[in-house]
């Protein structure tokens, strides 16, 4: 038994890093650094995506110290290692900062200040606004999806790329309109641990049906994004082009049809909340895919 003890503790810590969220900011990264792809350096890839992850994996470690009492009052953050005693509050603040730390290191080794800044207003933006403004408001999404659309323009701008171009701005806009209803999707399949945690929640504001329709527009808007991508030739390969065409088509069509025969059951949304992550996982492959074409 005293040998399984370490890696119990290995789990527990690297369950903590919410692997799933940190490898998605990472991969929108990464898709920015390719976006441009005037320049190659792997090298300095290698260093963008260690950075994005080592500082996404410890903001989200530090944002669970924070909101300790309150995942302890939710199902779904119950079993976390810190809320559930297997890694006390101390060592997770330790293990946060030192990933933080290392995770801007690793930016700084991109030799481009600008980069390194982006990061750490991201920490800002996450862990000094976001969270402490989840409990108080559902504005908090404001600076929520600034944080999650800055990850692929640090990519782009360490890969070398013109912060005016317009190809960049699209990508960062698509991150942010995804970002809104992510959330309220997350949030309506866990309605009742936010009532729980007496986190404030859009059904604070509107009922069910007024909601369908404002995450009907968030969703035009997301999927309209996703079109602009091909036909502002963001993406230029005529065949990948078409690709986002039908991404946004389908998923029109599935997200519309999903939304509005919804009577509100947690799986209905969980449903609509996994689709919506998947297109954007096709979008991140769709945009890799156009960038290697040259190297293939």
């Amino acid at each position: 038994m005293a040998t399984s003890r370490p890696w119990s503790s290995f789990i527990s810590i690297a369950r903590s890093f919410r692997l799933p969220i940190s490898a998605m900011v990472t991969l929108s990264s990464v898709c920015g650094f390719y976006l441009y792809r005037f320049n190659f350096h792997p090298l300095d890839a290698l260093y963008l995506a260690a950075g994005v992850f080592f500082l996404a994996s410890g903001a989200t470690l530090l944002n669970q110290v924070q909101e300790l009492k309150s995942d302890r009052l939710m199902e779904r953050t119950s079993s976390r290692p810190i809320t559930a005693g297997r890694l006390s509050r101390g060592k997770g603040l330790t293990i946060s900062l030192a990933l933080i730390a290392t995770g801007l290191a690793s930016l700084f080794q991109t030799g481009n200040g600008t980069v390194l800044a982006l990061g750490l207003l991201c920490l800002l933006l996450y862990n000094g606004i976001y969270t402490l403004l989840k409990p108080r408001s559902t504005l908090c999404l404001l600076p929520g999806g600034v944080c999650g659309a800055l990850p692929p323009l640090m990519g782009w701008l360490a890969a070398g790329g013109p912060i005016e171009d317009y190809r960049i701005w699209l990508l960062s806009a698509l991150l942010f309109l995804w970002q809104i209803p992510h959330f309220w999707f997350l949030a309506a399949t866990h309605s009742e641990d936010f009532q729980k945690a007496g986190l404030p929640s859009i059904f604070d504001h509107i009922d069910r049906n007024q909601f369908k329709r404002v995450a009907m527009v968030w969703l035009i808007s997301f999927l309209g994004g996703i079109s602009m991508l091909a036909g502002f030739e963001v993406v230029r390969n005529a065949w990948l082009q078409g690709g986002l065409f039908l991404l946004a088509g389908g998923g029109l069509f599935l997200g519309l049809k999903n939304l509005y025969s919804t009577t509100g059951k947690p799986d209905q949304y969980r449903r609509l909340f996994l689709h919506l992550n998947l297109a954007m996982v096709a979008v991140f492959a769709l945009i890799l895919l156009d960038a290697a074409r040259p190297l293939v």
